[in-house]
């Protein structure tokens, strides 16, 4: 059984198919839209030019996918959306140019598709970790001891939205914006040797840094060589440009403000390795609201 899954974020609006067997789902066909919804939102008012805009993407996604095939669609969004005073104005816009309604989730739903999304498809996934995910608006960060949830919260600020929010490079700026935001979770510290980083900034970052660590292992970073890396990487000249376009064309603005926020919490949290997951939560979308519920879609 093939499920198709867009996912509507401030950033982008990306859809995957996936093959489901056995309840499990492996990814057979990606595809991605750079939208940066989040700057088409006015006091909380998502404009018909934005509105315009994400109706193509998800006209052009979902063609995509009928192409390939699919048994079952469907398509949500986080912050994007969440944030808009206009919410029921886009909804039906969606369904009537593109027949397709929207499954707004909450951030704390947010963070629990995406740890088990990671949890459910990654091998040797940590006993105890931090796992943040940090999209375009928000950052869904969650707190795990013998991979079980004893913390789960939304944080409002994403990767876009800091480099909206601090538009003359203040990457410093940014890492105390983040630790802020992060302080604001928990009455106590919130510390852990592991961390799981998830999205597409996360791969952003990984792809950085294995150009200028190829020695290391795919997917995973010390805090030592990542925080190299962003002493490098904020200098912000034509050749971090350069290299920006080269190995992170869809993120050239964005990466390095995701970079500042993460060395903010990562160094908040005391953490020490990295592990950076290429699953996240349009896994445990298809895993916790389809395959868990099928009888809907019959």
């Amino acid at each position: 059984m093939k499920v198709a899954v867009i996912d509507i974020g401030s950033n982008t609006v990306k859809i995957k198919v996936f093959d489901c067997i056995n309840n499990y789902p492996k990814e057979v066909f990606s595809e991605i839209k750079n939208s940066k919804l989040i700057s088409y939102i006015e006091n909380g008012v998502l404009s018909e030019t934005g509105i315009i805009l994400l109706c193509n993407n998800i006209l052009e996604l979902k063609n995509a996918a009928e192409r390939f095939g699919y048994d079952i669609f469907a398509c949500f969004a986080t912050a994007s959306l969440r944030r808009t005073s206009n919410i029921d104005e886009i909804k039906k816009a969606i369904y009537s140019f593109c027949n397709v309604e929207i499954d707004l989730i909450s951030g704390e739903e947010e963070a629990f598709l995406s740890f088990s999304g990671v949890k459910n498809t990654t091998e040797n996934f940590p006993d105890d970790t931090v796992l943040f995910d940090m999209g375009g608006g928000s950052t869904e960060i969650i707190l795990s001891k013998n991979k079980e949830i004893c913390l789960s919260k939304s944080m409002d600020f994403g990767s876009l939205s800091m480099y909206l929010d601090f538009p003359d490079n203040d990457f410093e700026g940014i890492k105390n914006k983040a630790v802020e935001h992060l302080k604001g979770v928990s009455i106590t510290p919130i510390t852990s040797k592991n961390a799981v980083l998830v999205g597409g900034t996360a791969l952003s970052i990984n792809a950085l840094f294995l150009h200028f660590f190829p020695e290391e292992k795919p997917f995973f970073m010390t805090i030592d060589k990542l925080k190299t890396l962003y002493e490098t990487l904020q200098k912000y000249d034509d050749n971090v440009i350069k290299l920006l376009k080269e190995k992170t064309p869809h993120r050239v603005t964005t990466v390095i403000p995701g970079l500042s926020s993460y060395i903010g919490m990562l160094e908040y949290c005391k953490t020490e390795n990295i592990f950076v997951s290429t699953s996240g939560i349009r896994e445990g979308y298809v895993t916790e609201k389809i395959l868990k519920n099928l009888e809907k879609y019959k």
